[in-house]
């Protein structure tokens, strides 16, 4: 298969496709086209797309690689199976299906023998990979046998680490899977439907090394494990992990130095005095002169490198010219026939495009001459984050709010809101330019707390919400979030679509007449009508709670004060004006102390800390005692009961059983969902739940809107004291008792993977379907191991009969946890 675009190798593959890439002295797919020749496959089907002649002018016949080659086109994409399936009429005995862009030395005789053994009508090659995120992850029994699919799973779904390296043997009866003409995915449709019907489907775990050659810096490491003699291959010089390979048409001076595993290819000069630093490529044709310092660079042939110029950790695309004395970073990328004058230098993360020209003693700080730096991967645990006017600088805001808008329809709307910080004005104006810029139009809802934006989402009819923030837990950072239409979290894929593009700068342009607007509208009144008539319960005014509620120098109070003097609330309100400056405040046990203290001092009947943002809440009763996360969730079960109201509840399986056991006496129907707020929202959502609640200070009412919101959690905790004749203490002592026991165990990044797999292949685990974690035991004794997303760390949750059980349970599973991560 050699029909990839490869877009996210861009710029290399502007110009050639993916299996034209080089890999040291040959492109990726004559490296390929060679483990086939020594494994016995003489007859290959190349199948082709993307700059197809490129491929068919370089192999021709095949006659000069030993082998026997016909090519077919995709007029238009078909997909992995699709394409196949084009030389169907072909392929009348059992067949091996290879990608012509990875670079692997794999046993495929084993793996055609496997596959007679097992009389399988598909055998997948498979690898171990310790991060399998980006990969397709295969589940098999002890036999070999495919039991499951999970396609680019996050950590905390990860039930193995062998991952689909796009290789098969497979039988002619999978055609009748692959309708002709249609597109049709392997991985997607074709396997999934073999599993699901029962017909034989097996994996083979490879030995020997495999890579995809997916991104740049993939493709950068493949070349390094090229030179270094990590891989096997089957023609050309024999690479040297101990020192430099120079090909005899090559002409090294003696004063250079090669230092490592450096390959120097055919017709290629390095003159007087330069230096190479392995791993390092310099490919055919190519000139390295005097004085020129190169290290750990992967150089593509016909390249001029001029004198005193250095060059580090970065990739040159072939017919580049590079100046006297051009300096040139880590990560950067140069495209095709692109040329930097003398003394210009190109700052880390860069990519030019081909053919451009950099004019003497320019700095090229951003990509296509003008781009910030890039970064691996800008998405962490629900959004983007950064520190202020440093990673997350205006530049940057504009280009992902350019990014997100792309993947939008031309001509659609988006709220966007902020805190009450400098820094996230300063973000919010740049993603708003962004999003202008590519023709979708803002409707600036100004400094409004998260859950006003979400629910602005459907007044609004917009394609989603976004919202900045400093973070309430470093105040040098800044978040940004983004919602779908109804205000639900975007999801990971959806994510991937407006990273690929910001990574790429594959962004949108339009035309000064669809340059889009910039509104600025009002939503706090229209919230607050909804929130008063979801809560309307005339019982508040009669009983004349009073409350006092810390608003944690957010925008929660100019949202919140109106609504608890209309209810006839005798509210007193704490840190209720926006601080601007963004000082990150008290940490929240400082909070909850103060606040006992003035709750006493007031004599009122409980008090609350909103979070700075709306989303989560804390509670203390008439006596200044904290309420534990759980028990604020049932006193709210509580209130929602006494007026009548039930229905399905979603929680997160971190979440005890005895929480939900006391939501079914209610008459709620407990909803499990996997551990992030993410996946709790677009449950509820869908399930149309009257609640939701992770167990950690955020709930949420999906009758308003589906994301958490302190506000209406606070105005339903209100009504539900109105409803009571008992205090807030009372009614907690008259609970059950919500036991959980937390423990915390580190954990390498590159130990999840196997880690995830030990312990779901433990004996003692408990099956509680799509989860993003895992079970032990079950009932009361119960507990649960989730991976935390943006720390090293696997957190354990544990319940049972008392605190002291639940504690006993929770040390033995961070015994076991910790064990196995050794």
């Amino acid at each position: 298969m050699a029909g990839g675009e490869g877009s996210r190798l861009r710029p290399l593959t502007i110009e050639r496709p993916k299996p034209m890439a080089m890999l040291g002295d040959a492109p990726v797919m004559e490296h390929i086209l060679r483990l086939l020749r020594a494994h016995g496959f003489t007859d290959v089907i190349v199948t082709l797309h993307y700059l197809g002649s490129t491929i068919e002018n370089y192999f021709q016949s095949g006659e000069d690689f030993g082998l026997k080659i016909t090519y077919t086109y995709e007029n238009e994409p078909l997909g992995t199976a699709g394409s196949v399936a084009l030389a169907r009429n072909q392929l009348t005995e059992p067949f091996l299906v290879i990608s012509g862009d990875a670079l692997t030395d794999v046993d495929l005789t084993a793996l055609a023998t496997a596959h007679e053994v097992c009389d399988s009508e598909a055998t997948l090659l498979l690898a171990r990979v310790p991060n399998p995120l980006e990969y397709g992850v295969v589940v098999t029994d002890d036999d070999g046998r495919i039991v499951r699919f999970q396609e680019k799973p996050s950590w905390g779904e990860v039930l193995s680490d062998a991952a689909n390296t796009g290789i098969y043997m497979l039988d002619p009866a999978v055609f009748d899977l692959i309708p002709p003409g249609q597109q049709v995915d392997f991985s997607m449709d074709v396997f999934p439907a073999m599993l699901s019907g029962g017909r034989p489907l097996y994996g083979h775990i490879a030995d020997g090394y495999w890579t995809d050659i997916g991104t740049l810096d993939a493709y950068r490491a493949a070349n390094d494990d090229l030179v270094s003699g990590r891989v096997r291959t089957y023609h050309g010089p024999s690479y040297r992990s101990d020192g430099p390979t120079v090909d005899p048409t090559a002409r090294v001076d003696p004063t250079v130095q090669l230092r490592g595993p450096v390959y120097v290819g055919r017709g290629s000069e390095v003159h007087a005095h330069a230096a190479i630093n392995g791993p390092a490529v310099i490919g055919d044709n190519t000139l390295i002169a005097e004085r020129a310092e190169v290290s750990n660079a992967v150089i593509s042939g016909n390249v001029v490198v001029g004198v005193g110029a250095s060059l580090e950790q970065c990739i040159v695309a072939r017919h580049a010219n590079l100046g006297r004395g051009v300096t040139i970073r880590e990560d950067v990328v140069i495209g095709d026939r692109s040329t930097l004058a003398d003394g210009s230098s190109v700052r880390p993360g860069v990519r030019i495009w081909p053919r451009k020209f950099v004019d003497e003693g320019v700095v090229v700080d951003r990509s296509l001459i003008h781009a910030p730096q890039a970064r691996r991967t800008i998405f962490t645990h629900g959004g983007v984050a950064g520190l202020a006017n440093f990673e997350l600088t205006p530049e940057f805001a504009a280009r992902l709010g350019a990014a997100w808008g792309s993947t939008l329809p031309v001509g659609s709307s988006v709220v966007a809101n902020r805190d009450q910080t400098r820094p996230a004005r300063m973000v919010k104006r740049a993603l708003m330019a962004g999003l202008a810029s590519v023709g979708v139009r803002v409707i600036d809802i100004g400094a409004t707390p998260f859950p006003v934006g979400r629910f602005s989402c459907a007044r609004f009819e917009t394609e989603g919400a976004t919202h900045v923030r400093t973070s309430p837990y470093d105040a040098a950072s800044v978040d940004v979030r983004f919602t779908n239409p109804r205000g639900v979290d975007i999801r990971p894929t959806e994510q991937r679509k407006i990273e690929a593009t910001f990574m790429r700068e594959d962004f949108r342009r339009v035309g000064s007449a669809s340059i889009a607007e910039i509104t600025v509208a009002s939503a706090v009144e229209a919230y607050q009508e909804a929130l008063l008539r979801v809560v309307a319960n005339p019982e508040i005014t009669h009983r004349h709670v009073g409350v006092v509620v810390d608003y944690s120098d957010g925008t929660c109070g100019e949202t919140l004060l109106s609504v608890l003097t209309r209810l006839g609330v005798r509210d007193t309100a704490v840190d209720a004006s926006p601080v601007d400056i963004g000082t990150g405040g008290m940490a929240i046990q400082e909070r909850l102390a103060r606040l006992g203290r003035i709750v006493t001092a007031v004599g009122a009947t409980f008090g609350a800390v909103v979070g700075p943002d709306g989303n989560r809440i804390w509670l203390v009763d008439e006596q200044g005692a904290s309420i534990d996360s759980l028990t604020v969730i049932a006193l709210v079960l509580d209130g929602l009961r006494a007026r009548g109201i039930a229905g399905p509840l979603a929680v997160p399986f971190t979440v005890p059983n005895s929480l939900t056991s006391y939501a079914s006496d209610l008459g709620f129907t407990p909803i499990r969902t996997q551990a992030n707020v993410a996946n709790m929202m677009q449950v509820s959502d869908g399930q149309q739940a009257v609640v939701a609640a992770n167990g950690r200070n955020a709930l949420a009412f999906p009758h308003l809107h589906p994301g958490p919101d302190a506000m209406a959690t606070l105005v339903h905790l209100i009504s539900a004291q109105a409803l009571s004749d008992l205090s807030v203490s009372a009614r907690v002592s008259s609970l059950p008792a919500f036991t959980l026991a937390h423990r915390e165990v580190s954990v390498a990044w590159e130990r999840r993977a196997q880690l995830m797999r030990v312990l779901n292949s433990h004996p003692d685990r408990s099956d509680e379907g799509d989860i993003d974690g895992v079970v032990f035991g079950e009932g009361s004794d119960r507990a649960v191991v989730v991976p935390d997303d943006d720390r090293p760390v696997f957190r354990v949750m544990a319940e049972g009969e008392g605190p002291v059980a639940a504690a006993s349970l929770a040390d033995e599973i961070e015994h076991l946890v910790a064990s196995a991560a050794r």
